[in-house]
């Protein structure tokens, strides 16, 4: 960049950063003061407004000293004189101090008191909320009293003597109705709008509006006025409004006392500024140009001409086609001066110049080309050497006759010898696996002959330990073919014949407890079961799996949970017999083989004795913990004839024992007993029912009683499963099973599709009802839910606050903020949520109360339970809870019409439950919402 413009530049930057330093200044510093000294004038008007309300409390409690400290006040707590109160507090004498109430009261109560309040229900409140505040300790004090809505000012003494000398034991109080007297004081304050606002009589939005703007200030640092808070709003251009809180006895905030002052300040610095800073700019404007023009005259100008000589240095005999001056050589000056010279060595220096250039060429062109032969050479001297030193195997050069001459530092670790050790000595020792003498020669004249030689034999290290390696040796000749070097090659196998040892370890034992594994115990299977079926005789299999080991890793940690395993192969390996076989499994379940039993007894000794020594207490993680085993039994061939079909019934009657209470066993049944449909083969068929949808809705309404009359609410959709054998599954024969496999979610999609497809049918009748859906707390948790929701209401096109979808409480068990979150996005679609079997599960109020939840469904269980009293209570209290949430409750399960007319009598209109309907066809339930059935029956009479 040329200096000129580099000049220009810097004078703008120069002139910039001083009108942005003033502008700076006016809004960081001097602007800030003016707002500072209107804000102070604003608080100080406050400040007065608080010095009023001190000269009224002053005041009030000067009046209540003088007749508290008073012989005649003090004689009437015990004489209980009328005539002191009808002499002392009469209605001219209340509008004379301004009070509204006065009285003499105790621990007890009023002994008299006078008020001048419109509502006698006002002045009750004030006198036992006064009682209540008693505190014969506390002799005197004034202040703010809120009852109720109301707020007021009021002072209380203790009552005494006029010297003192004695107490009563009652206080005299007196209250007046501050706000309006208070107030009009306040108006006449010259400089600023005071005055007082009390909540009570603000709207909700001023209310929000004050507290926004005293958590804002507490941000920015309040001031303090009289000990008080005053904070104010943002500054605007007409006003100031600065607030400070009154607060009562309590500490509770009442009211605000309110200053609205003139801006003028802040406007008047405002112009000001604007004034200055623009002067200021234009007098930085001036300057910058001046001095631009004095830089170009006396300092850009002559380095230009000071350039042009320079060129010419460079090359004396071209003259510049422009910008030449040819009165330069003529100035008398320093800089003409200087240019002569430059001409007078212009010519030396470019002839020794291209001298030095010539030669340095050459010199340049010689030493690059020795550079890159170097480099070629020394580079590949260093791969070799490197590729030799670091390679994994380890590598030896010898002599023709066998001496070392180098090796790697892979074959002095192999080996357990230095290098220095190792150079000039045979690799004598290498040595066989097979002690053949003549072993070295038969090496030596195979690399002689042949040139190579390479085999598995051991290495003997220097500690004496022998080990496996993998040898090669080849045989490096010259020009004339003559050997002058041996180049070896040798692998340590050490690890792979380690590896081969764990391979077979792990292929038949168990890498933690080191039993036997599966495999092992399906070989030694298959040998008992041979032997039995060819010499006959008994056995039996025992599947254990531990119960509560879960709760133990999740407490213990991972590793304690391995000890426990450990410690439990341990004991049931120690309470069977030789001849049995102990195997884990995997996981917490291990597996036995109970050979050569005789009778079932004998089975059951053995059982009741493990399970005994397993439920003892073990040690973990400084613990004492207890555990226990629920264990199937099958008996060989008694509960099936074939290796598979043991191990089935054994684990079925597993399962069988968790399910009735663990810690116990249970012997599997025969295969004629085995009705029971097994779980692989449910879950198969389910499968195949979700690709055919071999599914259907079945619909039960949901009704409305009022005045003994009928009404369609809308309608429960409950899914139906038909396998290819005709047989309809329940929901509960499968949910459970679909939610344990992952397939919920498609059948969770089929059902919401389906129901959406329904309601658009019934629309197209003119049936416009709701219907519900239930969806499973794993389907609600996954992400694409609301997705398909608005996906088939889209398709569908029907109204999507026809769909209402019923939600249970255990959605609440994890992670509440993102199952609010889902709830609300499917509210934006809609849709109606139903918190359903209400009163069931996990929730509490607090949170259901947050939930934007339209309905909630009383679960059938208090319904049932009607004929209990304490059911009763409960089923009547879900209907008030609901109420006042603001939530419709439909009540399931009903059956009776004794239900019906309790809930009835107890707030409920919407009923569901076999009483009313079963679940009916699609086609059964558009005949009721047509009309072709009547609903009048359907409640009894």
């Amino acid at each position: 960049m040329k200096l000129q413009n580099k000049t220009t530049i810097s004078i703008l930057i120069i002139v910039i950063a001083f009108i942005l330093i003033i502008s700076a200044e006016q809004i960081f510093l001097i602007l800030p003061r003016f707002e500072k000294i209107n804000l102070e004038k604003a608080t100080d008007t406050v400040d007065e407004g608080l010095r009023v309300m001190g000269d009224e409390l002053d005041n009030i409690a000067m009046i209540v000293s003088d007749y508290a400290i008073w012989d005649d006040t003090y004689n009437y707590t015990f004489t209980r004189d009328e005539n002191f109160i009808a002499n002392n507090f009469t209605d001219a004498t209340m509008d004379n101090l301004n009070m509204a109430l006065v009285g003499i009261y105790g621990k007890d109560g009023f002994l008299f008191s006078y008020d001048r309040l419109a509502d006698s229900s006002q002045a009750a409140a004030i006198k036992n909320e006064v009682v209540a505040r008693f505190d014969p300790e506390q002799h005197e004090r004034t202040g703010f009293i809120t009852v109720g809505d109301k707020t007021y000012m009021f002072s209380c003494e203790v009552i005494s003597t006029t010297d003192e000398s004695q107490h009563a034991d009652f206080h005299i109080i007196f209250l007046r109705d501050y706000l309006e007297t208070v107030n009009q004081k306040l108006a006449e304050i010259p400089g600023a709008k005071l005055e007082i606002i009390e909540f009570q009589g603000m709207t909700e939005a001023q209310q929000l509006n004050i507290e926004r703007v005293f958590q804002n200030y507490l941000g920015q640092g309040a001031n303090a006025a009289m000990g008080r808070l005053v904070f104010g709003e943002p500054i605007n251009a007409r006003e100031l409004v600065v607030y400070s809180f009154l607060t009562n006895l309590e500490g509770q905030r009442f009211a605000v006392i309110r200053s609205k002052t003139s801006a003028n300040i802040i406007a008047e610095g405002q112009n000001s500024l604007h004034q200055t800073g623009v002067i200021l700019v234009l007098f930085g404007i001036t300057i910058a140009a001046l001095t631009a023009l004095f830089v170009r005259r006396f300092i850009i100008d002559p380095l230009n001409h000071l350039k042009i000589g320079l060129d010419t240095l460079i090359d004396p005999g071209a003259i510049p086609a422009s910008g030449y001056n040819p009165g330069l050589q003529r100035r008398q000056d320093e800089i003409g001066e200087l240019y002569q010279k430059f001409l007078y060595v212009s010519a030396d220096i470019k002839a020794a110049n291209a001298e030095n250039k010539r030669i340095n060429n050459q010199l340049e062109t010689m030493v690059l080309d020795r550079t890159k032969a170097l480099k070629a050479a020394n580079a590949k001297l260093i791969l070799y050497g490197e590729s030799f030193e670091e390679t994994s195997e380890g590598l030896l050069v010898t002599d023709p006759q066998g001496h070392i001459i180098m090796c790697n530092k892979a074959f002095s670790a192999l080996s357990g010898c230095s290098r220095d050790e190792l150079v000039g000595q045979k690799p004598q020792l290498v040595n066989p696996v097979t002690d053949q003498s003549d072993f070295y020669e038969v090496l030596w004249d195979a690399l002689k002959t042949r040139g190579s030689w390479e085999g598995e034999l051991c290495y003997l290290h220097k500690n004496h330990t022998i080990k496996p390696i993998w040898l090669s040796f080849n045989a490096i000749r010259n020009e004339d073919k003559k050997i002058t070097h041996y180049v070896g090659a040798c692998s340590d196998l050490t690890g792979q014949k380690e590896m081969e040892d764990q391979l077979e370890q792990m292929a038949f034992y168990d890498g933690l407890t080191g039993l036997p594994n599966r495999s092992l115990f399906y070989i030694h299977l298959r040998k008992v079961v041979s032997r039995i079926k060819q010499d006959g005789g008994k056995m039996a299999v025992l599947f254990i799996d531990l119960d509560g080991f879960k709760l133990v890793n999740d407490t213990f940690g991972h590793s304690n949970g391995d000890q426990l395993l450990i410690e439990v192969g341990k004991r049931i390996g120690q309470h069977i017999r030789e001849t049995d076989l102990l195997s884990r499994w995997g996981g917490d379940e291990f597996t036995v083989i109970l050979d050569n039993i005789r009778e079932k007894s004998d089975v059951k000794k053995i059982v009741s004795d493990l399970l005994y020594h397993i439920s003892r207490e073990i040690m973990i993680a400084g613990e004492c913990i207890s555990i226990g085993a629920s264990v199937g039994i099958a008996i060989f061939p008694d509960a099936g004839d074939s290796i598979e079909q043991i191990m089935i019934n054994a684990d079925k009657a597993m399962y069988v024992s968790k399910s009735s209470g663990k810690n116990c066993y249970t012997f599997a049944k025969s295969p004629e007993q085995q009705l029971e449909i097994p779980k692989i083969v449910m879950i198969n068929r389910l499968k195949r029912a979700i690709i055919s949808n071999a599914f259907h809705l079945s619909y039960q309404p949901q009704i409305v009683v009022e005045a003994g009359r009928c009404q369609i609410f809308g309608a429960e959709a409950l899914i139906r499963w038909t396998d290819e054998d005709g047989h309809t599954y329940m929901p509960d024969d499968f949910i459970a099973l679909a939610e344990e496999t992952g397939m919920i979610n498609a059948l969770g999609q089929w059902v919401i599709n389906e129901a959406c497809q329904a309601i658009r049918e019934f629309m197209a009748l003119g049936i416009a009802v709701p219907i519900s859906i239930n969806v499973s707390v794993t389907q609600f948790k996954s992400d694409d839910l609301v997705g398909t929701v608005k996906q088939a209401v889209k398709e569908n096109r029907i109204d999507p606050q026809l769909l209402y979808m019923e939600l249970t409480e255990n959605i609440f068990v994890e992670d509440e903020k993102k199952t609010l979150t889902a709830i609300k996005a499917l509210k934006e679609l809609g849709i109606k949520i139903v918190l359903d079997d209400f009163g069931k599960g996990y929730s509490s109020l607090g949170l259901i109360s947050q939930m934007p939840f339209d309905l909630i469904k009383v679960d059938k269980c208090f319904t049932q339970g009607i004929g209990l009293e304490k059911e009763k209570k409960l089923a009547a209290m879900i209907i008030s809870i609901g109420e006042v949430l603001n939530l419709q409750t439909i009540v399931e399960g009903v059956e009776t019409r004794e239900q019906v007319d309790f809930h009835g009598q107890n707030g409920g209109r919407i009923y569901q439950g076999y009483y009313f309907s079963k679940p009916l066809e699609k086609t059964e339930f558009m005949d009721l919402c047509l009309g072709k059935w009547s609903l009048e029956n359907m409640a009894g009479e």
